[in-house]
């Protein structure tokens, strides 16, 4: 047991390479230690581009649902009112297809009266049968001669039982007038006014 006066100190070139290790060993411990040389780190890189690639296009899905929502709410206000108020006149669209099918119908009829007629006239007034008729003296049977009738025509429609003058256009026309001509009232006195 040496004490401490008669203890050998290590000589200065000792210590200053011992100084150099330690400060190469701990350079090496840092270096080991570091972020950038772990191998982990490539993976947090990863998770940190997956993760902000993942926050763009949430942002993405969030300016969708927001324009979503406006047009939503766009489509209660305006949309649905003028889809009600178009459903409330069905009943009176489908009365009028009801009524044109039924003039159809009649038209139809009518015109098979007349062609049916017109097809009489014609094979009675043919002038090739007639003419056959004059020679039926060679046929055994005597010609049977129709007394030709008076022509009587079919009764035709009118057209305005299926399509009755009424005011209703003109009064929607009147009202359509009437609020075009409130607007540009509305309009002028709103001109007049920030003119004033």
């Amino acid at each position: 047991s040496t004490s401490p006066q008669n203890r050998v100190w290590p000589s200065a070139q000792w210590q200053a390479s011992m100084e150099d290790v330690l400060r190469q060993e701990a350079g090496r411990c840092a270096a080991m230690l570091s972020p950038d040389s772990l191998p982990v780190n490539e993976e947090i890189e990863n998770a940190r581009e997956d993760v902000d690639m993942t926050l763009a296009r949430l942002d993405e899905l969030q300016g969708v649902v927001t324009l979503l929502e406006s047009h939503s709410r766009d489509l209660l206000c305006e949309a649905v009112p003028r889809l009600m108020d178009a459903c409330s006149r069905l009943p009176l669209m489908f009365d009028k297809i009801d009524r044109l099918e039924a003039f159809i119908a009649v038209v139809k009829a009518n015109m098979q009266a007349f062609e049916e007629d017109i097809d009489a006239a014609e094979q009675q007034r043919n002038p090739i049968r007639n003419m056959l008729k004059k020679f039926s003296f060679l046929s055994k049977k005597p010609a049977e001669v129709k007394p030709v009738s008076a022509y009587t025509p079919p009764i035709v429609f009118s057209t305005q039982d299926y399509f009755p003058v009424s005011n209703e256009a003109d009064e929607q026309q009147q009202e359509q007038q009437q609020q075009q001509q409130q607007v540009l009232e509305g309009q002028g006195s709103a001109a007049e006014a920030s003119s004033a």
